[in-house]
């Protein structure tokens, strides 16, 4: 077995840059080694001489020697990291949202007096030669309004029993205007509203004209608050 050891030793002294072999390459280079070594021992055996490796080694060796230069390098088939990209955030809008302060309520508009306001669908409507007169159920709004000097009879007759009581103020036109109750035994029977607004006068008045006992009326905080909203949404158009 000598001349396999010569050819290790042959072998050892190639130096060269080490490459990743494939399984392909291992088995040729394995299937090379057995033949030479198949070939050697059987000149050993006819008596050849073994001073000098034989020629099919130093082929054998040389095939392999290129073999391992000349392999291919083995890619690498790790996953290519992709890089994330964050979505585009949307600009804000510069167009201003314009929110209804009165959702679902109607709309009047004075183009004589120039002046509108809002209502809710609720109420129902009249006008008149200068009056104005919402209505729900036994509830009745009227806004009676006249420019100075115009002579403009009044809608109201008189009031009914009760004491005045000042219940603070509330926008309207733009201005500030007094907000009157009408009290009796601790009931609200009733509220007004008077406004003088360049030459525009109004007189704006809340009653329940239910045909029952006086006493037993009352006029519930949240109608009051209703009214409020109705007085506080008038403006000039």
């Amino acid at each position: 077995m000598l001349p396999l050891l010569e050819v290790r030793h042959h072998s050892d002294e190639l130096t060269m840059e080490k490459r990743p072999v494939n399984r392909e390459l291992h088995i040729s280079i394995f299937v090379i080694v057995m033949l030479t070594t198949i070939i050697s021992g059987c000149d050993a055996t006819l008596g050849e001489p073994t001073k000098e490796p034989h020629e099919s080694v130093q082929i054998a060796t040389a095939v392999i020697a290129t073999a391992v230069v000349d392999a291919p390098e083995e890619t690498s088939t790790a996953p290519v990291p992709v890089e994330k990209t964050r979505a585009p955030v949307p600009e804000p809008s510069s167009t201003p949202i314009i929110v209804d302060p009165y959702p679902g309520w109607l709309s009047y508009s004075n183009e004589t007096y120039e002046f509108t306001f809002r209502y809710p669908a609720a109420w129902t409507l009249k006008e008149e030669s200068s009056l104005l007169m919402l209505s729900r159920g036994t509830l009745l709004f009227a806004v009676a309004f006249q420019r100075q000097g115009e002579d403009v009879p009044s809608p109201w007759t008189g009031m009914p029993a009760g004491d005045i009581e000042s219940r603070g103020t509330i926008m309207f036109l733009e201005q500030e205007i007094d907000k009157q109750a009408l009290v009796y035994e601790g009931k609200v029977k009733g509220l007004s509203y008077g406004a003088e607004v360049d030459d525009l006068l109004f007189f704006i008045r809340l009653d329940d004209v239910a045909q029952v006992d006086y006493g037993a009326i009352e006029i519930s905080k949240s109608t009051q608050d209703e009214i409020d909203q109705i007085v506080g949404s008038f403006a000039r158009g």
